[in-house]
């Protein structure tokens, strides 16, 4: 019984850090999305983009450091070792369990550009409020 409760607060507080990682960097996020957005310039939206991708990858460093702290998973991954951050690669995944796109920032932070995911058609759904659907992540 005991070791239960103290798996449930474990991985409360697990949970509970990463969700104030996340608080954390959209706070810092937040205003560079909206210059971005509201930018007319090349040079602005293009430094803009380059301040969310260095922050969002410090915000999978932050996941990985708390699930390096936390959890003590053990990796066993094959991938190539040769690869640059600097050109475009395609990775598909089967989407075997929620934690897929953990998994996958994990991997490959700093090996490759920072991952960019898109949703398949077929998982959208009708946002009832706006009339709008959910097309890309």
């Amino acid at each position: 019984m005991l070791k239960r409760i103290a798996l449930t607060v474990h991985g409360a507080a697990t949970f509970l850090l990463i969700a104030l990682n996340t608080v954390f960097w959209v706070a810092l996020l937040s205003p560079a999305i909206l210059l971005r957005l509201v930018s007319f310039t090349p040079r602005l939206r293009h430094w803009c983009s380059l301040v969310l991708i260095a922050f969002a990858s410090r915000w999978v460093e932050g996941n990985s450091l708390i699930s390096r702290i936390m959890t003590h998973t053990q990796w066993d991954v094959e991938a190539p070792v040769n690869l640059d951050p600097h050109a475009s690669y395609l990775v598909i995944s089967n989407h075997r369990s929620w934690a897929d796109i953990f998994v996958l920032q994990h991997i490959f932070k700093g090996r490759t550009p920072f991952l960019k995911f898109f949703l398949k058609k077929e998982l959208t759904h009708d946002d009832k409020y706006s009339g709008r659907s959910q097309e890309a992540v």
